[in-house]
């Protein structure tokens, strides 16, 4: 024999339901927005690490870029002073020269 719930006891269990439904909605938009914030925080996390890494590379980079004038000024200087030095060699020569006696 099929035994049917009393009108109380259906709304009793009905009331139940509907305040577990809430409670299940509220942990959800709990959950959610805990998410959201967990998310948030980690995005500043990245940024600040990627701005951290950028400018680390470019002290590195111009760190680099000063070492590899360093050899090319080097370089430049002595070039310079050889042509130099070339030059006032030539010039004692032909000094001397036009002082010989023909």
């Amino acid at each position: 024999m099929k035994k049917s719930l009393s009108p109380l006891v259906k709304a009793i269990f009905s009331g139940c339901v509907e305040e577990q439904s809430k409670n299940d909605r509220r942990a959800i938009e709990e959950q959610s927005k805990s998410n959201r914030r967990a998310i948030e925080e980690q995005s500043k996390s990245d940024r600040r690490a990627i701005e951290e890494q950028s400018k680390s590379n470019r002290r590195a980079i111009e760190e680099q870029s000063k070492n590899d004038r360093t050899p090319i000024e080097e370089a430049s200087k002595n070039s310079r002073r050889a042509v130099e030095q070339q030059s006032k060699n030539d010039r004692t020569t032909i000094e001397q020269q036009s002082k010989k006696p023909c």
